[in-house]
């Protein structure tokens, strides 16, 4: 499946209403793109995850956002799709003193897993596996 790549912006406030300008999008699949960005952008949100990666670190509301999208939805007059993440330009994202260690990726990743439990056991198992796709590119990586 395609990947849709945005970006959430922050106006320093809850973050509610900040604006989200769309990167593009790609062949590429949503955990082939977050295993080429998480080491150097802030991950606002991964498929249905918040913040998975950098969960309060820093504690603001900007990052990409990495969402899985059918063919038909970009099979609009005017959309484009590219091979690669890599031929995005995703200078806005970029963030050149990241700097995280494997602490803050457990710490992000169960964070996550608190946040995303809820009552319906058919909605626990789909933000389960996707916590585990992220624990696969991020706690093996590192």
């Amino acid at each position: 499946m395609p990947t849709k790549i945005s970006y959430q912006t922050w106006s320093g406030g809850s973050g509610i209403g900040d604006n989200v300008i769309l990167l593009g999008y790609c062949v590429e699949s949503p955990i082939e793109v977050l295993k080429k960005v998480y080491q150097k952008y802030h991950i606002y949100h991964y498929k249905d995850l918040y913040r998975p990666v950098d969960y309060n670190f820093p504690n603001n509301c900007s990052g990409l956002i990495i969402k899985e999208v059918t063919d038909s939805a970009i099979s609009i007059p005017g959309c484009t799709i590219t091979g690669s993440v890599d031929q995005l330009d995703l200078s806005k994202a970029y963030n050149e003193n990241l700097k995280r260690d494997i602490e803050i990726y457990k710490h992000g990743i169960e964070m996550a897993d608190k946040c995303h439990t809820y009552s319906k056991e058919e909605i626990n198992k789909k933000y389960k596996a996707q916590i585990e796709e992220v624990k696969s590119v991020i706690l093996v990586e590192n």
